[in-house]
């Protein structure tokens, strides 16, 4: 009878087990459809700043010159064509060497979206772009530590805000270690709000010449000399304008 009783519970649960897998995986399924679709929303938006140099000013300025000159005027970020940037046997390899530098970069991004010090949650990936010395990266931060839940709720989102912070840091670390030829990148860090759209709390336009000492021990404060822009309230970053930095799918 006891090993009749144990075959039955040993069966119960591997059935228990058999029914969750599906519903994981179909939970993981929603998450990549959704963070794509984000995407997809993001990369169609104008963008402030759409060059191969650092300005548009500098982009004015060169597409001028080559009219009057009767040159090709460069085309703009999102749209480059290598014929004309790379000339002869020269170009193949140029933008070879560039996929590999970016495939380099998204590796790297994937470890360390894997887990950070004060969250195990992913950092996800929105989109990365690319044009010349110019560069943009958005991404989603990690939400708090499903440990934080048994804590107050402040706890759990200064956490998570500190760990946005520490990613923004590492993210363009690895935008100019990877990426020689990158010198300034436009970074954005979204989160889910709680009517599940995105949320902008980081955003600024990084450097490679900028460096901050290896004297200031504040968190908020090396992100704000590296360029970044936020807003922290209590230690909780806050929504960089509502109105206009909403994300709905």
């Amino acid at each position: 009878m006891a090993s009749a009783v144990g075959s039955k519970t040993s069966k119960a649960s591997g059935d228990r087990r058999y029914v969750s897998v599906p519903r994981v995986k179909r939970a993981e399924d929603e998450s990549s459809v959704r963070i794509e679709k984000y995407a997809r929303v993001l990369a169609r938006r104008p963008r402030a700043t759409k060059t191969a140099s650092s300005t548009a000013l500098q982009v004015t300025d060169r597409s001028s010159v080559a009219q009057n000159s009767g040159q090709t005027a460069a085309p703009p970020c999102g749209h480059l064509d290598a014929s004309r940037v790379y000339p002869g046997d020269m170009r193949e390899g140029q933008m070879v060497r560039r996929i590999s530098e970016l495939g380099n970069f998204v590796r790297g991004l994937s470890a360390l979206a894997r887990f950070g010090d004060l969250s195990r949650a992913r950092l996800s990936l929105l989109r990365v772009q690319l044009c010349g010395e110019y560069g943009e990266c958005d991404w989603i931060a990690r939400p708090a530590d499903r440990w934080d839940a048994d804590l107050p709720p402040i706890v759990g989102k200064r956490n998570a805000s500190q760990q946005a912070l520490q990613d923004a840091i590492k993210v363009r670390a690895l935008l100019f270690r990877v990426l020689p030829q990158l010198h300034k990148a436009e970074l954005r860090a979204y989160r889910y709000s709680p009517q599940e759209s995105l949320e902008l709390i980081v955003s600024g336009m990084v450097s490679r010449e900028v460096k901050a000492p290896a004297s200031v021990r504040s968190l908020a404060m090396r992100a704000k000399l590296f360029g970044l822009s936020f807003w922290l309230d209590e230690g909780v970053l806050e929504n960089l304008q509502p109105e206009e930095s909403v994300v709905d799918l």
